[in-house]
């Protein structure tokens, strides 16, 4: 694999994982910031986690071998401290017809790019995180420093010398690129499906891409949880053909029950989301928000029996010995499963789907408890019948 395309590589695999654990706790602080979060949203800001490690992929890797003629080998690398001295390496220019010779000059394109990577920083900073054009531009001109420090000391001394050049052209470069990017950050509000921000406790209607996000967020908590259940029974010494089962779903599905009941039956997913299930056929926001009827036991534990209880009931047993009758096709009927949840979430006429069908019971904003809307406001809460 070329060293320009590895660091990209290890950024996208990182990304992926890191975003498989932030992911929760990103939905529940913008939802108790904003109230709302939308697909594109999402979207961006899994950009912005990529972008970074990308930043940080290029830095750090490759990273060489140290040998004992290390510094001998790399004893040709030495700081550059004379501000613009690329255009000295560059070819001159005397008529229009020496720009083709410029742009395809090795110094001209390392300077180029060295713009362009520091780009969306700019756009970033400015759209997602709302800084000002100076404050954006010493953000990006720290970022900078940070990376030729990093590259002048041999990555903070874990190198016996360096192996990179410290560059001030690079720091010019790369502010210049942020500063670039603060003009081009419009272009990222044409990323459809952003939400507004506003009023984090106003209630919004329940979407089905907010049920999905709900969904999401408990299959990756029950995961996560079977992962550290797995961890400590290694731990301690828990060993057998049964305990993949029980750790890292059984137990984890179970938990989950628990705090659907202790949150009144509310999933932590749902809770995450700022929703609530109550009996359906409840017109909840007609008079008096608070009167939705909570689900009772029955309802509950069917949902979950239906839902991700069963979901990883069967993905429990699918790790468990081959000889367990259903253990084979376990897998193949909890992936089906999932998938016939997720069609019926996003495709469904009412949006219950078909553990809220058939335990009867449906998902309003958790919201419309304390926000009761006067009747001339055009911003009702809704319930699930509605799309958004």
């Amino acid at each position: 694999m070329g060293v320009r395309v590895l660091p990209a590589w290890v950024a996208a695999i990182a990304a992926v994982g890191l975003a498989l654990v932030l992911f929760v706790p990103y939905v529940a602080v913008r939802y108790r910031r904003r109230g709302d979060l939308g697909a594109g949203d999402v979207a961006l800001a899994f950009g912005f986690l990529l972008y970074a490690l990308a930043l940080i992929a290029y830095v750090m890797v490759p990273m060489p071998p140290v040998g004992p003629d290390f510094c001998q080998y790399y004893g040709w690398v030495r700081p550059q401290w004379q501000p613009m001295h690329v255009l000295t390496e560059w070819p001159a220019v005397r008529t229009w017809r020496d720009l083709p010779r410029v742009a395809a000059d090795g110094s001209f394109r390392s300077f180029a790019l060295n713009v362009a990577f520091f780009v969306p920083l700019g756009m970033f900073l400015r759209h997602l995180f709302r800084r000002g054009f100076v404050a954006t531009v010493l953000i990006g001109f720290g970022v900078s420093l940070l990376v030729e420090l990093t590259q002048l000391t041999g990555i903070w001394w874990i190198y016996p010398c360096p192996f990179r050049i410290f560059d001030v052209d690079d720091l010019i470069s790369n502010t210049g690129g942020t500063a670039i990017g603060v003009l081009f950050a419009p272009l990222l509000r044409l990323v459809p499906g952003q939400r507004a921000v506003a009023d984090a406790g106003l209630p919004r209607p329940v979407t089905r891409w907010r049920r999905l996000l709900a969904m999401m967020c408990d299959l990756l908590l029950v995961w996560w949880a079977g992962q550290v259940f797995a961890l400590l029974a290694g731990v301690f010494g828990f060993a057998g053909p049964w305990v993949p089962a029980w750790a890292e779903w059984w137990v984890p599905a179970v938990g989950l029950l628990v705090l659907t009941v202790a949150a009144r039956g509310a999933s932590p997913g749902q809770v995450i989301v700022r929703l609530r299930p109550v009996a359906a056929g409840d017109e909840v926001a007609r008079a008096e928000p608070a009167a939705g009827r909570r689900p009772g036991a029955v309802a509950m534990l069917l949902r979950w029996l239906v839902g991700l209880g069963g979901v990883a009931g069967l993905l429990g047993l699918a790790v468990t010995p081959t000889e367990v009758p259903g253990a084979e096709i376990a897998w193949w009927v909890a992936l089906g499963l999932l998938l016939v949840h997720g069609v019926s979430a996003v495709f469904g006429r009412d949006q219950r789907g078909i553990s809220g069908r058939l335990s009867g019971l449906q998902v309003i904003d958790a919201r419309v408890s304390a926000a009761v809307p006067d009747p001339a406001d055009d911003r009702r809460p809704t319930s699930d019948r509605q799309d958004g």
